[in-house]
């Protein structure tokens, strides 16, 4: 039995100094059983590393001590049974990701006591230059992941995306790190956490494609603090102390890792470095977000998804149900307490004596205790109503009810958006979003209601009519009955980060594309081409004798005409089109979904309008143009190939017109003008 606090047993009156004296009984009968401490074992999910941190601090810092247990950690070994020890009873806790619904809905005894990582750091990853870069591309694949352990994000996400196990051959996972690279036959795609083996390949000089659950809407718990229900049931007590002690050595762990990443070069030797464990740390830190949700956040509805996907999967019955799965459903205590008391009664009445000889002292200590703690707690809620105000300074934030209002905004999106505070109360929240971002912003809200938590770029207008670039974080909100009421936003401003990237893949002098952006736009083209047969054409164009302009105009009108001739091929190509600058007076304009036939077209109404260009006195601008098309060709560099050959025929029969590239080695069509 614990010693507890007097405070929550009475109030300090005449009425209850009976109730009193039996506490204080209780407590000093139980310090001989409270200085014993109860050995228990926790087994981990894998090695030691950081992903563990906060069981180390507990340790290390006396949290599990001072909560009556001796901890024994137990490293777990890749290819036994995660659960199985805990089940059995061998080992009283241990950690699992959302996987242990699918253990509840068979039946098996095991009960959460409490999360620790909000998001899943569970994903696919692929050797980069294999090109799988989504889910849909497992199709025949060799997929390697630790089935129904460590696999509820992975399992919901290809359910969910209709990819049948029958898709894909699924291997067991041999917990070879490199085993992308080493295994024979060779593994296509494997399950890795985005703390470890990321990093890991980064190290040894491969690229890795990372396929995220998350970024298709599945979003589940990782690491779970559970037990075995003959555990729970017989200490409720003692699960609850496990839980807040843990707890505790989380948040202290977040607050020091660099003490922790020590711990793991010493006391818990993790075979990492000290720059992995620093990786890790960050990512980790993510995963658990405890700057948005409260260390240990549970929430029901997020396990039902999970049992769900599941039953879908056939991996547990149709009929199976979750009750039991976490500790609140097993917290009736208070008829256990009422047996205790009724048990200790005879032990009671020999010491009341005693005890009410001493009740006089306990009250001067305990008034005085009472004293420091309130002194205390005001110290904390001014830190409190400090750090609410520092938030509402400078975390951009609002809550968005469901019909589309806002209902509390921060101080923060007032700066950054240039609306007051009532404003944005009275305004309707779609207006801040341009046109192009509307249908994706309606998607978003849309998924939230349903349950999901969101994430990515949007943009937005501000009060002066400029815009302005956020990232967004989106959760919704529940009332204590798990049903959604609203959705809460925090966003980072980006707008710089844009402006950057944009300045870095446009043209100083015309605005447009420069060859970076182009080299990106022409390379997904080309992925895009080979996955699913979307033709892709191009046209190269130059203008005429622009030496000549320079030598008779200028340099500067040289650039007047370079300019003009951006703008004029901007307004004539689709939205979906890019137009750049390849290199001096020579323009690329790559065309998504366009036959060569078209693309021809699109070239003769360009080199109609060139000719429009009026900019220089008595001088005709015009331009020779290359029209090429993937179907021409093999490979992407064929393709510019056979572009700049038709560019320079162009140029060689006489300048102002259009060729048609030639298949490589085929006689060349007829050209048009």
């Amino acid at each position: 039995m614990r010693i507890k606090p007097l405070s929550n047993y009475f109030n300090v009156n005449g009425s209850n100094l009976i109730l009193m004296a039996i506490t204080i009984c209780l407590s000093l009968a139980s310090m001989t059983l409270a200085s014993e401490l109860e050995s228990v074992s926790l087994k981990l999910k894998w090695k030691h590393q950081f992903q563990f941190a906060g069981y180390y601090a507990a340790i290390e810092k006396g949290f599990y001590r001072d909560a009556g247990f001796d901890v024994t950690l137990i490293e777990h070994q890749g290819d036994s049974d995660l659960f199985a020890d805990v089940i059995s009873g061998d080992i009283e806790f241990g950690l699992s990701d959302s996987s242990i619904v699918v253990k509840r809905l068979q039946g098996q005894p095991v009960v959460i006591l409490s999360t620790v990582f909000q998001h899943s750091p569970s994903v696919l990853i692929s050797i980069k230059e294999n090109d799988i870069l989504s889910p849909f591309e497992l199709s025949g694949k060799r997929v390697m992941f630790q089935k129904n352990a460590d696999d509820a994000a992975i399992q919901a996400m290809l359910i969910s995306l209709g990819i049948r196990q029958a898709d894909y051959e699924l291997i067991d996972h041999t917990f070879e790190d490199f085993a992308l690279v080493k295994s024979n036959p060779p593994i296509d795609v494997m399950s890795a956490y985005l703390s470890n083996e990321p990093y890991i390949y980064q190290q040894a000089g491969y690229d890795v494609q990372i396929i995220d659950p998350a970024n298709y809407g599945i979003d589940f718990y990782g690491d779970l603090i559970y037990s075995s229900e003959r555990y729970v049931s017989k200490y409720p007590e003692r699960a609850i102390a496990f839980k807040e002690a843990s707890l505790l050595g989380w948040r202290y762990a977040l607050d020091n890792p660099s003490e922790v990443i020590n711990w793991l070069q010493n006391k818990y030797p993790s075979g990492k470095t000290i720059e992995a464990l620093n990786y890790e740390a960050d990512v980790i830190r993510k995963m658990i977000a405890s700057d948005f949700v409260a260390l240990g956040s549970l929430y029901s509805t997020r396990f039902q998804r999970i049992a769900d996907i599941y039953k879908q999967l056939g991996l547990a019955p149709v009929n199976g149900n979750l009750d039991g799965l976490t500790l609140n459903d097993y917290l009736d205590i208070e008829s256990d307490k009422t047996q205790q008391l009724v048990k200790v009664t005879g032990s009671i009445a020999v010491v009341l004596l005693l005890l009410l000889a001493i009740l006089v002292i306990v009250m001067r200590s305990l008034r005085n205790t009472i004293k420091k703690r309130t002194n205390e707690l005001n110290i904390l809620n001014k830190e409190l109503t400090h750090q609410v105000s520092l938030t509402d300074q400078y975390v951009i934030s609002a809550r968005l009810t469901p019909n589309d209002r806002f209902a509390e905004v921060s101080s923060a999106l007032c700066k950054v958006s240039g609306y007051t505070r009532e404003e944005l109360l009275n305004i309707n929240p779609e207006a801040l979003t341009p046109e192009n971002f509307r249908n994706i912003r309606q998607e978003v809200i849309h998924r939230v209601f349903s349950g999901q938590s969101e994430q990515g770029d949007i943009q937005q207008i501000h009060k002066n009519g400029t815009l302005y670039w956020l990232h967004l974080y989106a959760d919704p909100v529940r009332d204590s009955s798990g049903l959604i009421t609203g959705i809460r936003f925090t966003a980072s401003d980006i707008t710089e980060k844009k402006l950057i990237e944009r300045m870095s893949e446009t043209d100083t002098l015309t605005g447009i594309a420069n060859r970076k952006r182009l080299d990106s736009v022409l390379a997904q083209e080309w992925s895009r081409y080979q996955r699913h047969t979307q033709e892709v054409a191009i046209i190269l164009l130059d203008l005429d004798h622009f030496k000549q302009i320079n030598d008779k105009f200028g340099h500067s009108e040289g650039d007047n005409v370079l300019i003009a001739l951006a703008d004029v091929v901007t307004h004539i190509v689709r939205a979906t089109d890019v137009v750049g600058r390849w290199g001096g007076e020579e323009f690329l304009i790559v065309l998504p979904q366009t036959s060569l036939a078209d693309a021809a077209l699109v070239a003769q109404k360009l080199r109609t309008a060139v000719a429009t260009i009026d900019v220089l006195p008595n001088s005709k601008i015009t331009a020779s143009f290359g029209v090429a098309a993937s179907s021409q060709v093999t490979d992407l560099e064929a393709l510019f190939r056979i572009a700049d050959k038709a560019l320079y025929r162009s140029k060689t029969l006489g300048r102002d017109r259009i060729e048609i590239a030639d298949k490589p080695d085929e006689a060349p069509p007829n050209t048009a003008n």
